[in-house]
């Protein structure tokens, strides 16, 4: 209880339940499965790379989160992130309401982008099936490779997509 460390690496964690008060810079559960995460986690890196089962609380405000590979991972409504890695994710939900300066979806399938969705930078290189909003914002949109993008509900190539993301008034 209370631990205070600047690194805590439990990669291949499986069933373990992590006190609460823990505060540290950088927490690496990848290839964890059935973590609990504690409702007060105080971190600024938390990595979930091909995690299975991680809860994550409610609350949890961090810099970078990693979830690249996982599965059955629910993101809370609350979610405070500058920087979000779904790379190669599948059917992960994102939160109405999300903020975020990057979003990275990269090889992503299935993943439907809410409609409030606030994002300076996105990033869907290689990705397939993702539904953008109609009138979403973003500075940057980067859609190398990806297939089957639709907007507003509508399939549509991805240079048109990035003109009519790219064109929009910018983020405030």
């Amino acid at each position: 209880k209370d631990l205070q460390v600047e690194e805590l690496y439990l990669l291949f964690a499986d069933g373990i339940e992590i006190s609460e008060g823990l505060k540290c810079k950088k927490l690496d559960l990848s290839h964890a499965k059935h973590i609990k995460l504690p409702k007060d986690l105080q971190v600024e890196e938390l990595y979930l790379l091909f995690a299975d089962g991680i809860e994550i609380p409610e609350g949890l405000k961090c810099k970078k989160l990693d979830l690249t590979g996982s599965e059955h991972i629910k993101l809370p409504k609350d979610l405070q992130v500058e920087e979000l890695y779904l790379l190669c994710a599948d059917g992960i939900e994102i939160p109405e309401g999300l903020k975020c300066k990057k979003l990275d979806l990269t090889g992503s399938e299935h993943i439907k982008l809410p409609k409030d969705l606030q994002v300076e930078e996105l990033y869907l290189l290689c990705a397939d099936g993702i539904e953008i909003p109609e009138g979403l914002k973003c500075k940057k949109l980067h859609l190398t490779g990806s297939e089957h993008i639709k907007y507003g509900g509508k399939v549509c190539d991805t240079e048109t997509v990035k003109r009519l993301v790219e064109n929009k008034k910018q983020i405030k």
